[in-house]
């Protein structure tokens, strides 16, 4: 029903469950990765509710990992805590690069 002072009439309302999505760009210069020494990298979130964005600031206590494997196939995780994200500009984490890691990381 839909009031409006003292009109009131009854309709349709189509009410969708909300669904959310989170994207994420990732970027660290390949160049970078040179074993025992620090790489950046940019992170860019996106967050959508039924495919419209909406605020990143509906996150909270937001956390990733950085999953490596070196060249013997042995897998290494990072977890980092309490990353701190933004609406305007990329967020960047410094990590230090494993001894004999892949080209490859996931996050």
């Amino acid at each position: 029903m839909l009031v409006s002072g003292d009109a009131a009439t009854i309709t349709r309302f189509d009410h969708k469950a909300e669904s959310y999505s989170l994207t994420c760009g990732f970027y660290v210069d390949r160049e970078a990765l040179i074993a025992g020494k620090n790489a950046t990298l940019l992170v860019r979130p996106q967050l959508a509710v039924n495919g419209q964005p909406v605020s990143l600031k509906l996150l909270k206590e937001i956390e990733f990992s950085i999953v490596s494997t070196d060249l013997d196939g042995v897998k290494s995780t990072q977890k980092v805590a309490d990353f701190k994200i933004f609406e305007d500009r990329e967020s960047t984490y410094e990590f230090r690069t494993p001894q004999r890691v892949k080209a490859s990381l996931s996050a």
